[in-house]
């Protein structure tokens, strides 16, 4: 009896001790499952430093905002004619008191003056600029939008374009995608059309006519076109001409390029010459420059000299180089039977034009170009074909001749 008492005894005490542990153990549980509610002492300085920081955040955000509009073409500095800012030609210098004109539409240029494009430029309908007009894409394309050409120079009508933002960021004339149809300029008889910085890109021809098809990037009915700097590029004629097609005029080319144009033919075959340049009429005068990079579906991958072109003139440092067939055989400059090239003053060491010409007999010669003694090298000029042609200057009869070589004859 005494045991059983004893052992209710010490089972109680136990009890007892385990009760405050438990209770503590409960209450810092809950402690820690629902802090109380505490407010942050209000802190002037604090508040101010919080104010400075979402400050400095906004100036941040408008920083970066600020370079894609001047990229969008919004912003617009003083410059002159040919785009570039650090020129020092002071024939490029804008007349006294005349400004450059912001304008957002083609349609607010109604007269002679200097205007600039403060954004993209969409037309469905070719612009036929006035004259005297000076129109800077500032890094804008004028993109027409449904068949038809996007400017044209008419007769009387003296033209420039030019983009002082140029290079990858510069704006273009173009077509919208290639089933939107027609030549990027077309310049008439009479009218004189100037590039400098801007590129004609992306227009195609196409095969409703003749004119239609020839010339995508430019078509000359006659008149001038200057090329001092800019890029005629990526355009494709559904016959003869990728990037510029003569029927006519003076083309007078010192610097830029002429690269990556396409002249194909979809139907017939029979066309497809000039995959840069193709001169049916007129002069084509380069001084500087390169032709580049161009295809022809047949002959001409860079410039075709055909039988009623006047002439095809170099000088200086002009480069016409890596243009092919669409059989991938080089191809520069194609000279019909009976053409030839003008050196016309001196070719720098630099300038290097390769020649393609129609049927020479083994062990004859074909002049491929006349200049007077010492204005031009053996090493500026190369046979397309390579062996066995080879390149011949004689100063004494002023000529340059691609000599095919039958195994007997050395040079």
């Amino acid at each position: 009896m005494k045991k059983r008492i004893l052992s209710c005894l010490m089972a109680l005490a136990l009890c007892l001790t385990l009760l405050p542990t438990a209770a503590l153990a409960e209450e810092t549980e809950g402690t820690a499952q629902t802090p109380p509610a505490m407010g942050e002492p209000a802190d002037p300085a604090n508040g101010e430093a919080k104010q400075e920081q979402e400050n400095q955040q906004e100036q941040q955000e408008q920083q970066e905002i600020q370079p894609a509009a001047l990229a969008a073409g919004t912003e617009h500095t003083n410059h002159p004619i040919c785009g570039e800012t650090d020129c020092t030609d002071h024939s490029h210098a804008l007349p006294s008191e005349e400004t450059w004109k912001g304008v957002s539409s083609l349609n607010e240029i109604n007269g002679a003056g200097h205007y600039y494009l403060t954004t993209y430029v969409k037309i469905d309908s070719t612009w036929e600029p006035a004259d005297d007009v000076v129109l800077c894409l500032n890094g804008n394309d004028i993109e027409m939008e449904s068949d038809g050409d996007v400017i044209t120079v008419n007769n009387g009508v003296k033209f420039t374009l030019c983009d002082c933002k140029g290079g990858a960021t510069g704006g273009a004339v173009m077509h919208k995608g290639s089933l939107v149809k027609g030549h990027g300029v077309v310049i008439r008889a009479g009218g004189t059309f100037s590039l400098y910085n801007a590129k004609i890109q992306y227009n195609q021809g196409s095969m409703e006519g003749r004119n239609d098809s020839a010339g995508a990037g430019v078509y000359m009915g006659g008149g001038t076109f200057h090329m001092y700097s800019g890029s005629i590029r990526e355009n494709e004629a559904l016959r003869d001409g990728g990037g510029v097609y003569m029927d006519g005029g003076e083309f007078t080319m010192s610097g830029g390029t002429i690269e990556k144009n396409t002249a194909t033919d979809s139907s017939s075959g029979t066309y497809g010459y000039g995959g840069g340049v193709y001169i049916n009429r007129g002069t084509f005068t380069m001084t500087g420059g390169s032709i580049t990079n161009n295809t022809a579906l047949n002959v001409g991958g860079g410039v075709c000299v055909w039988q009623n072109a006047t002439a095809f003139t170099v000088s200086g440092n002009a480069k016409v180089t890596e243009n092919k067939t669409s059989r991938d055989a080089a191809n520069d400059v194609y000279l019909y039977t009976g053409k030839s090239i003008t050196v016309d003053g001196k070719l720098d060491s630099t300038a290097k034009i390769g020649v393609t010409c129609a049927g020479v007999e083994s062990g004859k010669f074909v002049t491929v170009a006349t200049g007077a003694a010492g204005s031009c090298k053996e090493g500026n000029f190369t046979a397309n074909a390579g062996e066995p042609y080879a390149i011949k200057v004689l100063n004494i009869s002023r000529q340059i001749r691609v000599w095919r070589i039958s195994s007997v004859m050395c040079l």
